[in-house]
């Protein structure tokens, strides 16, 4: 398991048995402003505005390239940890069936959160907990290396 802080659209977009995962939105947001970028460099992808609207829930590959997975955001920007794990579990199964040697994803926050940046921060660093124990069990079961991003550093500061 890798864990990094950067943004993950700046990835490497050319391995044919890696899957790239985002969670989240399109907005008045980094993400809107990373997919832009990323997108009017890729024809299949030139005219999708919002990824998350278009093309949720479902693998897409890019040509000669990698796939892409879009799972939007659900209540308070984030997705209950039981929906969060149905979630993952039907993406590692799709890798499992396809022979991905490699994942990345961003992840995404619970629901709980509020207007306390302090409580936010305790429930992001429980959430990548969560995520941290999931990711090295389906390591294992799933044969296949998962990489963790985030433009700040929540994964990095959880590091184990």
């Amino acid at each position: 398991m890798n864990l990094k802080q950067a943004d993950i659209f700046e990835g490497d977009f050319s391995q044919e048995d890696s899957l790239v995962v985002v969670f989240g939105h399109i907005g008045f947001n980094e993400m809107s402003t990373s997919w832009r970028n990323f997108s009017s460099n890729i024809e299949e992808l030139s005219q999708i505005h919002d990824p998350f609207s278009n093309i949720p829930n479902r693998p897409i590959k890019l040509n000669g390239g990698c796939w892409l997975w879009f799972v939007p955001e659900g209540e308070n920007h984030g997705i209950a940890t039981d929906q969060f794990e149905e979630t993952l579990n039907n993406i590692f199964a799709w890798v499992k069936e396809n022979t991905i040697f490699s994942v990345t994803t961003n992840g995404i926050a619970n629901t709980n959160h509020s207007t306390n940046t302090i409580s936010n921060r305790e429930s992001d660093d429980e959430r990548v907990r969560y995520l941290l124990k999931y990711i090295s069990r389906v390591e294992t079961t799933v044969n296949c290396v998962v990489t963790l991003t985030s433009r700040n550093d929540v994964f990095t500061r959880n590091q184990p």
